[in-house]
């Protein structure tokens, strides 16, 4: 049969065995000379396709255009352990519908509450307590992602969100085979049966992940492995349903914060390194958001409420911009260059600032070389001063001062246990503000926690 590719390959032309029947006595046939059909409608409208998934995918990007991106119903799915939840992220901020392009299901954001009436029709988003959970991330990250894409494309278009998550989970507890993963599938397979009676079309369009607190202690490559493959089961899962390519599937993260609050009290923050090395993997399909260092913490565990959806706007800012095609990364060092005892160290982004965390509003307390630290053979501490390059507006290079020489050495950034918490100052000046209730929050990008091998010299 001849590759039905080369028919959407503007610089190939029709091959000249190949033909085109669209007589009324039989219809419309898309045929080669030897007869085999790719594409047919007889004289009743019968169909017949004879396609691989490669060209359907392709197929599919002229009925659904690139410059949109969207399907008619763009499925958002929250997923993970308490944070995802929005344990104890009280009080509710999200009481009402904050626009009618934001759904969920009729039995409510939280699929493992739903126990009568579950999907019969699709209502405005907005969120309530369930027990202890309140507000989940997933209304900042609809609200921001339809506040920040490009809203011509988003004319007519629904975003669909639903919250599978379930505290005090690890990672292997919410993996293929289990219920709450089986709820994904569900959420996913009542997502396109009601797209469909409303001939509509649909699309997962992002899996948010807020998990790994469970999993301090793992260790980066173990959870980097699970990882990938919860993300790979779910692809497979997701094209099964819906006959659609799900290899580009967005998982969007935020970086775990508590490392010191872990059980056994672990000083090594393995799972947010480990998010990082995902993030920083071309093509990997990871995308991290934000480090939560910065956020207003109920418990040594928890969001309050208007962090959760704070959260969730740093979210659906990404989302944005991974849909709209831009390679996303955080803040984090790109290059240095070693002067004696001065380092210079090149981030991706620009307007670095120093700034402390909002919850040292009510603590006295300070983090040291505002979160760097670089120690030598011996363990010792060897920064002495960490200031910016230049002050402008533009600068994206901090200038450290140690005792020695730190060539060869290793520069962390929040591993200091400030409140069982990983804590750091270092953000860029990002001017996107997003107001919930009477306070406007700044989506500055603040830095993630980072280790960085000094071993060679870069420019």
């Amino acid at each position: 049969m001849v590759n039905l590719n080369d028919l959407l390959d503007p610089e190939k032309s029709i091959p000249e065995n190949f033909s085109f029947n669209n007589t009324q006595k039989n219809g419309f046939t898309i045929a080669d000379e030897q007869g085999n059909v790719s594409f047919k409608i007889d004289e009743e409208g019968n169909t017949e396709f004879n396609i691989d998934k490669q060209f359907a995918a392709k197929l599919k990007t002229l009925i659904y255009p690139p410059d949109s991106g969207l399907a008619d119903i763009n499925h958002i799915i929250t997923y993970g352990q308490s944070l995802a939840e929005g344990s104890n992220s009280l009080p509710i901020q999200t009481p009402t519908s904050f626009s009618s392009s934001a759904k969920m299901f009729n039995h409510g954001i939280k699929t493992r509450y739903a126990s009568q009436n579950k999907y019969q029709f699709l209502d405005n988003h907005r969120e309530w307590q369930n027990g202890e959970n309140g507000e989940t991330p997933a209304a900042g990250t609809a609200d921001m992602f339809l506040r920040e894409f490009d809203k011509k494309s988003l004319k007519n278009k629904w975003i669909l969100s639903s919250c599978c998550a379930r505290g005090g989970k690890s990672i292997s507890e919410l993996s293929k085979g289990t219920e709450y993963y089986n709820y994904i599938l569900e959420d996913v397979r009542n997502g396109m049966r009601l797209a469909v009676e409303q001939r509509k079309s649909y699309r997962v369009m992002a899996i948010t992940w807020t998990q790994g607190e469970y999993n301090y202690g793992t260790g980066i490559n173990q959870y980097k492995k699970a990882l990938k493959q919860l993300r790979t089961d779910l692809i497979q899962d997701i094209e099964a349903i819906t006959g659609d390519d799900y290899s580009d599937l967005p998982f969007i993260m935020y970086q775990v914060s508590s490392s010191y609050s872990s059980k056994n009290s672990k000083d090594y923050p393995d799972v947010a390194l480990a998010k990082l090395e995902l993030a920083l993997e071309k093509g990997s399909g990871f995308y991290l958001a934000t480090p939560i260092y910065q956020l207003r913490y109920h418990d040594e565990w928890h969001l309050l409420g208007p962090s959760s959806k704070l959260l969730g706007a740093y979210y659906g800012y990404v989302l944005s911009k991974v849909i709209s095609g831009e390679d996303w990364q955080p803040l984090h060092p790109i290059s240095h260059t070693i002067n004696g005892k001065f380092l210079n160290l090149k981030f991706n982004k620009s307007g670095l600032t120093f700034d402390k965390p909002e919850y040292f509003e009510n603590i006295n307390l300070t983090i040291p070389n505002r979160g760097f630290s670089i120690k030598n053979s011996v363990g010792e501490e060897i920064i002495t001063n960490v200031e910016r390059l230049s002050d402008d507006n533009n600068c994206d290079t901090l200038r450290i001062e140690c005792k020695e020489s730190p060539k060869n050495l290793i520069i962390t950034y929040g591993f200091f246990d400030i409140e069982n918490r990983n804590a750091g100052e270092l953000h860029d000046n990002n001017n996107i503000v997003y107001r919930i209730g009477n306070e406007d929050y700044h989506l500055y990008n603040w830095c993630v926690i980072f280790n960085y091998h000094l071993s060679e010299q870069q420019n």
